[in-house]
């Protein structure tokens, strides 16, 4: 196992579950004494020179590769100080190097295609390394399910990623679609070679205001002496004609049906009588002189 990720707490809970860890580990742990982890004990012991520790279920191993080079491992698997008698090295160290090509293998693969990105923020360099490891993980998987997936191609990781990837995000962009987009983020859409769906039903035509580039009075405000005299750039939907903000009215679908009178869309008179009886009390003295109000303006 790589000292990334080897701790005595893994360890122990691997023997829980009847598996053994043979590993190096880091000198910074907190568990290691000093006299293994240090540099000047493993002078004084001399060059080749091998130290053991045992504690629990775990064994540490202090073995001085180069004057300044101590190799530290733990392990689970072994329980004895055994040396080997024609490289001097102890067991745990052969065993280490016999079997070590798999985690090598593994961090050369996660060095090909990494979404790693600079970050002093130790949180984003873990998160990054779990998306490299579940990306590879599932590759495997999918190469073990589909064992003729792009089986004529050498670049077929690099297929599976772009796909995988683009599938965890179709469901972001089409939602983003639904809102205003950008030019960048269309040409970024188009790079990746994703197309909007298209609108199953066509929207309801709500009162929108129309805008255009020069200012002119506003058509409301003209015939009313005692109003002030407004100029905008936005128009009637209907008429066309200059509307500042003062005099837009803004509708609910029930309203803009019963006043418009859209034929598509339309509802009976009689029920929209209903839902208004339903929806304003009669006692309300506010909500009908707000209904007067909007209906005076409607039918200027």
């Amino acid at each position: 196992m790589d000292n990334f990720f080897t701790s005595v707490e893994l360890a122990e809970a691997l023997i829980e579950l009847n598996t053994t860890l043979v590993g190096t580990i880091r000198s910074n742990k907190r568990q290691l004494p000093k006299q293994f982890t240090s540099l000047e004990a493993a002078k004084t012991r001399g060059l080749f020179s091998s130290a053991f520790c045992f504690s629990g279920c775990c064994e540490l191993t202090s073995y001085t590769a180069k004057t300044k080079k101590n190799v530290l491992l733990l392990s689970s698997a072994h329980a004895t100080e055994e040396i080997d008698s024609k490289t001097g090295k102890p067991k745990v160290i052969l065993d280490y190097n016999k079997y070590k090509g798999g985690v090598d293998t593994f961090d050369q693969m996660l060095r090909i295609f990494t979404c790693k990105r600079k970050s002093n923020r130790w949180p984003m360099i873990l998160f990054f390394n779990m998306i490299d490891v579940a990306a590879l993980a599932a590759f495997r998987l999918h190469e073990m399910i589909h064992p003729d997936y792009e089986a004529h191609k050498s670049e077929k990781r690099k297929i599976f990623l772009k796909e995988l990837a683009f599938e965890l995000a179709t469901k972001q962009l089409e939602n983003r679609c639904k809102t205003a987009v950008k030019s960048s983020v269309k040409t970024a859409m188009d790079l990746i070679g994703f197309k909007p769906p298209k609108m199953t039903t066509a929207p309801l035509a709500m009162p929108a205001i129309q805008v255009k580039n020069t200012k002119r009075r506003c058509q409301t405000c003209k015939t009313h002496r005692n109003t002030r005299d407004n100029k905008t750039t936005a128009v009637c939907d209907l008429c066309l004609k200059p509307t500042c903000s003062n005099h837009y009215v803004r509708a609910c679908e029930v309203c803009y049906l019963h006043n418009f009178k859209d034929p598509d869309t339309a509802v009976s008179s009689e029920s929209d009588e209903e839902n208004r009886n339903d929806a304003a009390p009669s006692t309300s003295r506010t909500q009908a002189n707000r209904r007067s109000r909007v209906d005076s303006i409607i039918n200027l």
